[in-house]
């Protein structure tokens, strides 16, 4: 026969050994346990219920596993906290920031090379920017009921990627109740609180900490342990224990149902130096062997679609469409695939209204860098036909004289251009020194308006098409100009000596002119050179101008030399005679001869009838003035000289003067003196 023996004793411990032993709902279960074969598991459930009532009403306190007893103002705090209202939206932000910030802290999946953007939800709820990849985590957080299988395969189908959290795990709890502690806190004034309350308010903050790690722990463990949809069906990833990982995989499998378009890229691109390539014409691919060949094929259509519309495209248009689904393609490659058009000439870029030279440094930063695509347009270049280059090519083969210009649309253009500016710079040089010495050459205005025309076309965009469709339209301008150009480019030089020998022969004959139209032979050639110079058509009479300009120059020579004939004769009598009267008064008068000579080159020198005249009248008052000048010497050389020593004598009866020691020793060596007149007075 059994029988119930019940003892009772007594040991000592420690209060803190004590309470860590049955401050939890295991250590409690065992405290309270009547029978050591009592069962074990029913009588925990009930333990923790009644810990679960204590702690609804606040009596006690929860510290991971372990509970304990709430002082007065610890339940007040606990009260409060617990009648702190927060809603369901607060509780799913902070589920979010767990799920999108701590497990899949990531906004992007990277596969391979790519990394595409992904659009978050947890339950209905938006977190980051919309665009790329769906990922929608089901929590329940705001306390619906859960969709069903049905439901979520269905809702995979629309190209999301579906995490559903296993119910099992209780994260809500933590979540709402760190939520209310942090609203608690945020509205009281700590300040105003009593240090104990301080210090209980701090406890809280701590314990909101606590809440969230665990909260994150159990989110984490609920991510592992749930359910994952995509492209509508139920998926179970390969073996891992990472939430993260899960996620990445359910993920990877959505990337080919979103961008069915990414395989269009075959090759991709990582730096601005390949792409700078490719706009230099040295990535040259094989026929049959383009990279990316449906994407370029793609882009094109695009840009002719565009087009068709009249429609403005910039690589900012380009860039945003292309990294979006169906495509998904990176930045650089497409601005490789771009670059692969514009390097085969069939599309064209254009910033500030102007085509970008392939060959410009900023090109690639036109393609990619964001703060420039939004200001780049790209189009479809217009192609030429073949009629419009032909008349192009003829028109400047015309104006600048140059026959070997190329048939392609790229070369002829290019070359056309050099060809243009060339022309442009020679005319230019006409009118800044030709026309600026001489404005009378025929021309300038012709001149003028080439310069102007050519500046206007090598202004236009340098697309051939631009370029070539612009000389196309203005073909008779230019035609003209060519014919009027080609009278003016055989007036210089050649032709210009001739014109500037007439033009000089003018100037020079201006003071002759009277005397010379009184030839008829020089005055019909005058009239011929002036009327040959003021001919608009010079072109076709300046021919005329040498014998013209020879008959006035004969005439003029003979009528020089006849008149320098008759100077000089004039010259040599008119000095013989004032040699003469120098000769007949006993006058040596040096200047006689020298007037001589300086008249005689005088007149051999002049160049004019005019200068000839006025010499004539130069001699008439040199004759004057030598003739004064002997008489001069000759009334110097016969004055008396006084008798007696200091005493001079005028023939005027003027008072006695003091002389020098030369002058009272000089006499006259050609007539005595006269005898003075006055009595002498002796020196002082």
């Amino acid at each position: 026969m059994r029988k119930k023996i019940e003892l009772e004793y007594i040991f000592s411990s420690s209060v803190k050994i004590l309470f860590s032993r049955i401050s939890t709902a295991h250590g409690l279960s065992e405290w309270f346990a009547d029978d050591v074969r009592q069962n074990r598991l029913e009588l925990r459930e009930r333990v923790q219920a009644s810990l679960d009532r204590l702690l609804k009403e606040s009596f006690i306190t929860r510290n991971g596993d372990r509970y304990q007893f709430l002082t007065d103002d610890e339940q007040e705090i606990a009260n409060q906290i617990a009648r702190t209202h927060v809603d369901s939206e607060t509780v799913t932000k902070k589920a979010a920031d767990i799920v999108f910030k701590d497990i899949f802290d990531t906004p992007k999946l990277t596969v391979g090379v790519n990394q595409f953007p992904v659009e978050e939800y947890l339950d209905q709820m938006l977190v980051g920017t919309p665009g790329g990849l769906t990922l929608r985590v089901i929590a329940g957080m705001d306390g619906s009921e859960p969709p069903t299988h049905e439901e979520l395969i269905l809702q995979s189908s629309r190209s999301e990627a579906i995490v559903v959290l296993c119910p099992e795990v209780d994260y809500y709890n933590q979540l709402m109740e760190a939520a209310r502690i942090e609203k608690y806190v945020s509205t009281v004034v700590t300040a105003n609180l009593e240090p104990n309350q301080r210090d209980i308010v701090r406890s809280k903050q701590q314990e909101k900490t606590r809440l969230e790690k665990e909260a994150s722990r159990l989110i984490e463990e609920a991510v592992r342990r749930g359910e994952l949809y995509v492209q509508g069906n139920a998926v179970t990833p390969t073996k891992t224990s990472s939430a993260k990982k899960r996620i990445e995989e359910v993920l990877a499998r959505l990337v080919d149902t979103v961008y069915p378009k990414l395989s269009y890229i075959d090759r991709n691109y990582t730096d601005d130096a390949s792409i700078k390539r490719i706009l230099n014409g040295a990535e040259q691919a094989l026929p049959g062997q383009q990279p990316n060949a449906r994407a370029i094929e793609e882009l094109e259509r695009k840009l002719k679609t565009e087009a068709a519309r009249h429609r403005t495209v910039t690589m900012g248009d380009i860039q945003r469409q292309y990294q979006a689904a169906p495509y998904g393609w990176r930045e650089a490659d497409i601005a490789a695939v771009a670059a692969e058009l514009l390097a085969s000439h069939r599309a064209k870029l254009t910033y500030a209204g102007k085509t970008v030279d392939l060959q410009d440094s900023k090109c690639v930063n036109y393609l990619r860098m964001r703060s420039m695509i939004d200001k780049v347009q790209i189009e479809m270049r217009r192609t030429t036909s073949d009629a419009e280059r032909a008349t192009a090519r003829r028109a400047i083969e015309d104006l600048c004289r140059v026959h070997d210009l190329p048939v392609d649309e790229e070369g002829l253009a290019r070359r056309i251009r050099e060809e243009l500016l060339e022309r442009r710079d020679g005319l230019q040089r006409l009118l800044d020194v030709e026309y600026r010495r001489n404005r009378n050459y025929p021309g300038y205005g012709t001149v003028a308006d080439t310069v102007a025309m050519l500046d206007e076309l090598l202004k236009i965009d340098p697309d051939p098409a631009e370029l070539l469709g612009a000389i196309v339209r203005r073909k008779d301008d230019l035609l003209d100009a060519a014919e009027d150009l080609e009278d003016i480019d055989g007036f210089f030089p050649d032709r210009q000596r001739i014109f500037d020998s007439a033009t000089e022969l003018l100037k020079q004959v201006g003071a002759d002119r009277e005397d010379l139209e009184a030839d008829a032979e020089a005055a019909t050639a005058l009239a011929a050179i002036e009327s040959i110079l003021a001919d608009k058509n010079i072109y076709q009479r300046i021919s005329e101008l040498p014998s013209a300009v020879q008959q006035v120059r004969t005439v003029r020579d003979r009528m020089l030399k006849a008149k320098r004939a008759d100077l000089l004769e004039q010259i040599d009598t008119t000095i013989d005679e004032l040699a003469a009267y120098a000769q007949e008064r006993n006058v040596k008068l040096s200047d006689i001869e020298k007037t001589r000579l300086t008249r005689h080159d005088t007149a051999n020198n002049a160049a004019t009838l005019t200068e000839l005249d006025a010499l004539k009248t130069r001699l008439e008052k040199d004759q004057r003035r030598l003739s004064d000048e002997i008489d001069r010497e000759y009334d110097r050389i016969n004055r008396p000289r006084p008798a007696t020593t200091g005493v001079t004598v005028t023939s005027e009866h003027a008072a006695p003067t003091a002389t020098t020691p030369t002058d009272r020793g000089t006499k006259s060596a050609a007539a005595p003196s006269p005898a003075p007149t006055a009595a002498p007075t002796p020196a002082p």
